[in-house]
Parts: C-alpha cells; structure tokens; sequence
C-alpha cells in the first residue's frame, strides 16, 4: 500500500510537470489549448487535394513561400467514405460534415438530419448563421428549395445565404459588395454584380464586404461558411490555368481570415475538403512551364478517398491527424477531456 507522504511527493512531482512540461506549441506555433470558439469561419472548397498548394507555391521565383493554407496551425485527414459509397461526392462529403452522420443518401431526407448551426444554437440562442456560396454549382440552397423534407425539419431554419448568381426576380433580396447596409434578417441574398454566368465583383471583394456586415459586434457568436464548388469544376473540365487562379483567390480568402485570429483567440478557422481531384505534376521544367502557363502535361486520377483539413485558433488542436469526415462536426463541438488537479488528487487519496 503507497504511504500518504509517497502520494504527496507523486502529487507535488506531478504538479511540477504540469507547470514545465505542458505543451503550449503546435507545430512550433503558440497555441491556447482547450479554448472554446464562440466564431466559426468555415471555408468549404470542393476538390482540393493539399498536394495541389504547388501550384501556388511554384508560381514565385524562389518557390518556398508557404501558401496561406500551409501557413494555419494544425493539419489532417478525413476519410471520405460513407456508409453507402466509397467515393461519395463532395456535395455528399461537406454534407457529411455539417451533420455529422456518415448516413447520407444523397436525397431530401439527408436534411432532416440536425446540422451544426442546430446543435450550437442548443447551448446559445445568440449564434447567428450564414453561408456564402461562390457560384450556382453544388448549390445548397437551391437544393433546400426542392426538398420539402428541409422545410419540414427547419434545416435551414434563421440561416443567412450569400450567393453569387443573378438574382431569380425583382422582387428577392440583393446584396453588393460597395454597399454598407448591415445583414439584420435572415435571408436569401444574390448578387447584384452577377448577370447570367458572370459575376463582376470577386470572391474576395464579396466575402469581405458580406462578413463584416454580417458579423458587426466585437463579442458576436457566428458561424460562417464558405461554400466554392468552382475549383472541382475546373478540375473536371480540365482546365488548369482557371484552377490555379480559383485556389490563389481561396488562398488569399484564407489570408484575410487568418488576419482576424491573431485579434481574437475565440476565433476558430477550418479550412475543409471533400471529393478530391488528384493529379500528377510534371516531372520537368519545359513541361512544368507549359503545364503553369497552359495547363498542360498533367495526368487526372480518380476521385481520393482522403481530403486535407486545416485549422487555426480555437480548438484547432481537434483537427490534426486522420479521422473521418463525418467526425468534423463533433471536433468543432467537443472540448478533450481535461483531468484537473483536483481530480488527480481525488484519485490519489
């Protein structure tokens, strides 16, 4: 039987490797463990294989800058599958995410499934909820629109949308990214720059101008999303040059946003894929050229069964290492068990 005065010199020893030995780094980065992220800014890109950050990377002389999302504090992987397909799509995949459910049919009765904004707003009626779509592909909210099931669960029910395709009518609700009329109603927005496939105004320029409408307290509780599915579909297409240019403005998006953590600590930045399109680079330099100016020499792979995810600020230290996506929603939701020194100590004695 361990004597009390053994207990008490494990107890002070234990003590002394709390106070020197804890970890505060994460990828020799300062990091405040356990934080709890009032705001969640979430970027959605559809397609991204993290090996596809050489193309940006590549484009500067030296070719050793980081990427912006090279840059965010922690890196992982998400299994893609499904209990249904093994090479579900992306629209399936972010689905997945948002619910936490690796169930998804594919159907309207995915949304009767209780999404993320849902489950926050449980513990704090004051968080507000938005999502920004880049273009009208892989639409969520034109796939609400059709499914009577999403009205009925209230799926989207007080959700603010942003999206970037000319307006349907008259008579819907506009948005630009000049004006400064602050976001007080939840609603369906379009973009007033956008006539048939074009959108004058960019993805950037927009994002800035609706997130600070949107989110106008120092102390606001907010989910933001930013959904792009133009990327994968300028991998589909095969069109390399437009890839490049979609990713170096996502990239920048990413930029902004990391901008604002350093400001706020209650900040979480989770940058996620899904339905990745791999390719193989060039292996020379007179091909590499062609492939950077041309978006030739490139050899397409089916879909991944992986996509990257990475996080900045609170609770990032949840999204390092392999997990599967449907496991996203509970690692924004969900502290790690913490054991305190007083439970330590009842344990002891």
């Amino acid at each position: 039987m361990i004597s009390i005065a053994a207990k008490i010199l494990y107890l002070f020893a234990l003590l002394f490797l709390f106070g020197c030995g804890t970890s505060k780094t994460i990828s020799r980065k300062d990091h405040l463990f356990g934080q709890r992220p009032s705001k969640i800014i979430w970027i959605q890109i559809a397609g991204l294989a993290e090996e596809q950050l050489a193309m940006l990377r590549f484009s500067s002389a030296e070719a050793i800058a980081l990427t912006n999302m090279e840059s965010m504090l922690c890196f992982g992987k998400a299994w893609n599958y499904n209990l249904l397909k093994v090479r579900p799509s992306a629209r399936d995949g972010f689905l997945a995410q948002m619910v936490g459910k690796g169930l998804i049919n594919g159907n309207c009765e995915d949304y009767k499934l209780g999404p993320l904004w849902k489950y926050l707003r449980a513990s704090d009626s004051g968080m507000r909820a938005g999502i920004f779509e880049t273009s009208s592909e892989s639409n969520l909210y034109s796939d609400l629109t059709k499914c009577s099931a999403a009205n009925e669960s209230g799926f989207a029910s007080s959700l603010f949308f942003w999206e970037m395709m000319e307006a349907p009518s008259l008579e819907t609700k506009t948005f630009h990214s000049l004006e400064k009329t602050i976001f007080s109603t939840p609603s369906v927005y379009f973009d007033k720059s956008c006539k048939g496939n074009n959108c004058y105004s960019s993805v950037l320029e927009n994002i800035n101008s609706v997130y600070n409408r949107f989110v106008t307290r120092p102390k606001e509780r907010f989910l933001f999303i930013v959904r792009d599915f133009n990327y994968q579909k300028a991998l589909a297409e095969k069109n390399i040059v437009q890839a490049k240019e979609i990713l170096m403005e996502l990239d920048s998006v990413v930029a902004y946003f990391n901008n604002l953590i350093k400001k706020d600590d209650e900040i979480l930045l989770l940058v996620t894929s899904s339905g990745p399109r791999p390719f193989e680079f060039p292996t020379e330099g007179k091909e590499w050229a062609e492939f950077d100016l041309k978006g030739k020499n490139v050899l397409y792979r089916s879909t991944a069964l992986m996509s990257p995810v990475f996080a900045s600020g609170a609770r990032a230290e949840n999204f390092c290492g392999i997990f599967e996506e449907s496991d996203i929603m509970s690692r924004i939701i969900t502290d790690p068990r913490k054991r305190t020194i007083s439970e330590i100590f009842n344990d002891l004695f």
